[in-house]
This record gives structure tokens, sequence and C-alpha cells, in this order.
């Protein structure tokens, strides 16, 4: 899975001065997410530049998985009694965690 933290901003310029609207070598250095830089040949220059935003696009996935030693922290009170986890049915409880779809797939959030 790709992490978005290890993303990276590199700009390749030729010119030092700014000749365009955009910004050159002399402009990006001056930035204060200026990493480094390396001079890959005489006029031409490559820009590793900090990120100043990151964009968590990609969802992110958390799995857990239920130890018979912590089945006490498990509200399964609407749970089948028999179900296809093979897990006792509690008595509903609050401040424990509670499967609302509890046998259902969940495709869509």
């Amino acid at each position: 899975m790709e992490n978005v933290n290890d993303r990276r901003d590199i700009y390749l310029k030729t010119h030092w001065a700014s000749k365009r609207n955009s910004p050159e070598a002399n402009n990006l250095i001056a930035r204060p997410n200026f990493k480094s830089c390396s001079i890959l040949l005489q006029h031409f220059v490559a820009i590793h530049m900090g990120r100043t935003k990151i964009c968590y696009s990609k969802p992110l996935y958390c799995a857990g998985i239920i130890k018979t030693k912590n089945i006490e922290h498990l509200d399964t009170s609407n749970y089948e009694t028999d179900n296809k986890f093979n897990l006792p049915v509690s008595k509903p409880m609050l401040g424990n965690f509670k499967d609302e779809y509890s046998n259902q797939v969940i495709s869509l959030f």
C-alpha cells in the first residue's frame, strides 16, 4: 500500500534566474521547504523540496484480531447465537467495542 508521506517534490531546472512566470532555481532554493539540490549537468539541476501539504486521498485500512483473552472488551449482543465467528453472545454493555454490522460485509462507506 502506498504511503503518501513518502512522496517527494523534485524540480528539474535549466535556468538560474526566472525568465518566465514559473519559479526558477534561485527562487526555489530561497523557499523554507528547500531540502537539497544536485547538479546533474552544467545547466541542469535537480532540486528536492519538502512537502508543504499532504493530501490523504487514499483509504486507510485498520485490521484487528479478536483473541479469546480480549473477548470481554467486545459487545456481541447483536450477534446470533450460532454466528460464523463462534463468539459467545453477551449482554449489551457501554464502553465496549461493538460491531454494528454484525454479520454483514461493509462494501460502501
